[in-house]
């Protein structure tokens, strides 16, 4: 067995796991800046209306195209309700009026900071699962515990070497006539201190996992219709990874196209739709497995309060984060709501009540393996916990 210079196992098989499956988590990045006040609507806040008179999702009770009333205050976008069932069971907490304190208004800086965990910008910094996965390794982790269901690594896994980026795991090979002989000559041109062993070794370990434990093969459970495009073949990867039992633990998966500048009405509910379906046929397709898997919903800032000229949004600030899985206390709305009256307002956008980090938090203290969290979310010592896990 060859053995990496971070004295991880580079044997061809498919890897041994740490006892039982791993508690998995699938992060969804929402890129664009989505609506928070348009998916989970402040009915109850009549600066909501007065501030969107064509834009605004009418309250609960006031037609077909109304909001689902969810608290009493709080009422679900009614592309959303393929969710309502898992906001009832308990297993969708809404933390709303959230977000990273820095982000500005800048799609670029403000992915890298949510990414990142941070506060300041900096190109150069580890992302925070990349921080976690240092910090939490073990001799016997599987290749596939980290997987950008992508062409390109996720930011936040920037800066762990075993990174993988896997856009469909059923071409996730050497293609070649004979692919075993091409592995060969590949991992023989990089172990000769060409400085690529690693990431050499790291790719064919998890050619040979993948063609072992053959995920890409195992079908939907009877009721899970994921959505035909590429946000529904990417959520089915990720159950097919954690069903197969490869040991994938930090997973991310990205969904465009939330920058609704225009035409806002006719735009977002299909977007909502199919994240709405995604995730619901995600959770039935896990079945039991639900309960160790924990899905992040996150976009990298809202939109401002008031609609603009063009039936749309711009750049805010504040916005609703979904946190999805068994062990979460869900069937509530999560944070501190700032409000929507103009003095209430931070330059037009929705006050952040809850630093993003606070999530991330709650979810590496109690949902992954230990660590310490100040290592992880540098300069983030906030002890306060929203109380999102049972």
């Amino acid at each position: 067995m060859n053995l990496s210079s971070t004295g991880r196992s580079t044997d061809s098989s498919v890897p041994a796991k740490n006892g039982a499956e791993p508690h998995s988590l699938l992060t969804i990045f929402l890129r664009g800046g989505m609506d928070g006040l348009s998916a989970v609507v402040p009915y109850f806040d009549a600066g909501y209306y007065a501030a969107r008179p064509t834009l605004a999702v009418a309250e609960p009770g006031s037609g077909p195209q109304a909001a689902h009333d969810l608290d009493g205050r709080f009422g679900l976008h009614p592309a959303l309700q393929e969710l309502l069932p898992c906001f009832h069971a308990g297993d969708l907490a809404i933390v709303h009026a959230a977000g990273n304190p820095a982000a500005g208004r800048s799609h670029f800086v403000a992915q890298d900071l949510v990414s990142a965990g941070m506060t300041r910008a900096d190109e150069s910094a580890p992302g925070w699962s990349a921080r976690y996965l240092a910090a939490s390794a073990r001799a016997d982790d599987s290749v596939l515990r980290s997987i950008s269901i992508s062409s390109v690594v996720e930011r936040s896994f920037i800066g762990w070497p075993f990174a993988l980026a896997i856009p469909d795991s059923s071409t996730f090979e050497l293609h070649a006539r004979s692919g075993s002989r091409w592995g060969q000559a590949v991992r023989g041109l990089h172990d000769r201190g060409s400085g690529y062993e690693l990431r050499a070794n790291t790719t064919l370990e998890a050619i040979s996992s993948l063609a072992a434990a053959r995920p890409y093969a195992i079908a939907p459970e009877p009721g899970a219709a994921y959505p035909a495009n590429g946000f529904g073949r990417g959520l089915q990867q990720a159950a097919q990874y954690i069903k197969s039992g490869v040991g994938s633990e930090l997973m991310t998966l990205d969904l465009g196209g939330w920058d609704h500048h225009v035409n806002l009405a006719t735009r977002l509910p299909p977007m909502l739709n199919s994240l709405a379906a995604g995730l619901a046929a995600f959770r039935i397709d896990l079945g039991a497995r639900f309960d160790r898997v924990t899905t992040l919903v996150i976009s990298e800032f809202g939109r401002r309060v008031r609609e603009n000229s063009s039936a749309g949004t711009d750049h805010g600030r504040g916005t609703c984060i979904f946190v999805l899985g068994g062990g979460v206390r869900g069937g509530r709305i999560y944070g501190d709501w700032p409000g929507l009256a103009a003095e209430r307002l931070h330059q037009g956008d929705l006050e952040i009540g809850t630093d993003h980090r606070q999530i991330l938090a709650e979810i590496l203290e109690r949902q992954l393996r230990p660590v310490a969290v100040g290592e992880i979310l540098p300069g983030y010592d906030d002890r306060r916990r929203l109380g999102l896990f049972g």
